[in-house]
C-alpha cells in the first residue's frame, strides 16, 4: 500500500455513507515541520539532515512487513527519542494530543458540555470523561423516545432544537449542518497511523483538558540558531561575491591576454 492509502480508502468508504462528515483532525504539516526545526538546535539540524541525505537503502518486503508491527514501531520511536528527543515530543506526543483532540471534539463532547454548562437546571460539572459519559447516558434515557427524526437525523422536538443555540464549528462540518448535541451518541471511526494509537490511549482520560491552539503556536527559533543562520548567510553572500569576482576578473585578464597577442 502507498503512504497514506489507509486514509484515502478511509475518505473513499466515508463518501458512500449517508450524512458522513468527514474531518481532517491531525494538526497542519507545516506547523508541525516548522516547530520540529525550531526546536532543534544548529548543530542538531545539521546532523539531522546529513543523515536524511545518507540514509537512503532500499526497503524489501519483508522489512515492510515488520514495519507494521507495533512492537517494530516502538523500538523505533525508543531509538528516536534517544537521538533526537526534541523531534520525538514535537512529532509523535504533541499529535498524539491533538489528534485525540480532534476525535473528542467529533464525538460532540464539547458542544454537550459547553450546552450543559448553559442549561438553568444543570446542578452539577462534569470534570472527566467518565462522568461526561454518564452524563450523556442519562441525558439520551430521558429524551422523548416519540420524537421523529428527519433523514438527516435531528430530532423535530422543541427540546432538541433549543438545546444548543450556537452551530456546531463550521471547520467540523462538510455540509449543511452539524448535528446537535441532542443526538448523541455520534458514530465516529478514527482513522489514525498505528504508532499514534498509544500516545492517543494515554491521554485520553484528560483529553477534555487538552488546548489545540497550544499546540499549533510557532516557537521563537533560539539566539544560537539565528546567530547561525545570519552568519551562514553572510559566508554564502561571500562566496557568491568571491565567485562573481573572481569570474570577472579572471575573464578580463584572459581578454586582455588575447588582446595583446592580436596586437
Amino acid at each position: 500500500m502507498a503512504p497514506g492509502g489507509e486514509f484515502r480508502a478511509a475518505a473513499k468508504e466515508a463518501m458512500k455513507q449517508p450524512h458522513c462528515h468527514v474531518v481532517l483532525g491531525d494538526r497542519p504539516v507545516n506547523i508541525t515541520l516548522y516547530r520540529a526545526l525550531e526546536a532543534l538546535g544548529p548543530w542538531t539540524k545539521l546532523k539531522f539532515f546529513v543523515a536524511l541525505l545518507f540514509s537512503f537503502q532500499p526497503i524489501t518486503k519483508e522489512q515492510i512487513e515488520e514495519m507494521k508491527k507495533t512492537d517494530f514501531l516502538e523500538k523505533l520511536l525508543v531509538s528516536m527519542a534517544g537521538e533526537h528527543p526534541e523531534l520525538t515530543r514535537i512529532l509523535l506526543d504533541e499529535r498524539d494530543q491533538y489528534l485525540a483532540r480532534s476525535i473528542w471534539e467529533a464525538t460532540g463532547m464539547e458542544e454537550y458540555l459547553k450546552a450543559q454548562a448553559l442549561r438553568p437546571n444543570s446542578t452539577s460539572e462534569i470534570h472527566n470523561p467518565s462522568n461526561i459519559e454518564e452524563s450523556v447516558v442519562q441525558h439520551r434515557k430521558n429524551i422523548d423516545q416519540s420524537s421523529d427524526y428527519s433523514l438527516d437525523g435531528i430530532a423535530h422536538s422543541s427540546e432538541r432544537d433549543n438545546f444548543l443555540n450556537d452551530p456546531s464549528p463550521p471547520h467540523l462540518s462538510c455540509c449543511s449542518h452539524w448535528p446537535p448535541t441532542s443526538i448523541l451518541p455520534r458514530v465516529v471511526v478514527a482513522v489514525v497511523g498505528i504508532g499514534h494509537v498509544a500516545g492517543i490511549r494515554k491521554v485520553w482520560s484528560t483529553v477534555n483538558t487538552i488546548k489545540k491552539h497550544e499546540l499549533c503556536v510557532l516557537l521563537e527559533p533560539p539566539l544560537s540558531w539565528r546567530i547561525f543562520k545570519w552568519s551562514l548567510r553572510g559566508v554564502l553572500i561571500s562566496l557568491v561575491a568571491g565567485v562573481v569576482y573572481g569570474v570577472c576578473r579572471c575573464s578580463y585578464m584572459f581578454g586582455s591576454f588575447v588582446y595583446n597577442r592580436l596586437l
